[in-house]
């Protein structure tokens, strides 16, 4: 019978709230300030209780030995590179959009809108294409969409004069992004 692991999933909550509160707050109201300390104080604590109480659960919240995995290991540490690739690019987007085409930080965040719309419905697609087909042949085929989304990139950079294409490029981006996929669950081994 499975249970729910509440002790993992407050020590998660504590310690990820810290960590968010911390680094949202610290570069406003100072890193100095005892309550962003005290959030990332509570990080440093949870993180390693959090993987210590969960490697002692019988039903934990994270599975640690399913990291022993290696495809699954590697397939999640390139999912986290992806996904640091993907918002350092949204980050260098919203400083494009002000600084070199002058508009204002409202009509920056319109212009990135299709994006996070695309990955939001296309991210339960992928999932759902990856488990009847496999993650491999679908994850080799991003090698392919790199170079295409670079490519798109080049062309709405150097054909940005004109209006509406930056949106363009931004409704494909999530198309060729999401074509690296993962399963939407991993098997137990017996």
């Amino acid at each position: 019978r499975l249970t729910v692991d509440w002790l993992g999933s407050g020590i998660y909550l504590v310690g990820l709230t810290g960590l968010m509160v911390g680094l949202a707050f610290g570069g406003i109201y100072g890193w100095t300030t005892g309550w962003v300390l005290a959030g990332i104080g509570a990080f440093i604590v949870a993180a390693p209780l959090f993987l210590w109480v969960e490697s002692h659960r019988p039903d934990p919240l994270l599975d640690l030995s399913l990291f022993q995995i290696r495809l699954f290991a590697m397939g999640n540490l390139t999912s986290l590179l992806n996904g640091v690739a993907r918002n350092g690019v949204l980050f260098l987007l919203v400083f494009y959009f002000q600084g070199v085409k002058g508009d204002d930080p409202v009509m920056a965040g319109i212009l990135l809108a299709p994006l996070a719309i695309g990955l939001l419905v296309l991210s339960p697609i992928s999932g759902a294409l990856a488990d009847p087909h496999g993650s491999r042949l679908l994850a080799d085929q991003r090698g392919i969409t790199d170079h295409d989304r670079e490519g798109i990139v080049q062309v709405v950079h150097q054909l940005d004069r004109r209006p509406r294409l930056p949106d363009l490029g931004l409704v494909l981006l999530p198309l060729l992004l999401q074509r690296r996929v993962q399963p939407a669950h991993v098997p137990r081994q017996a």
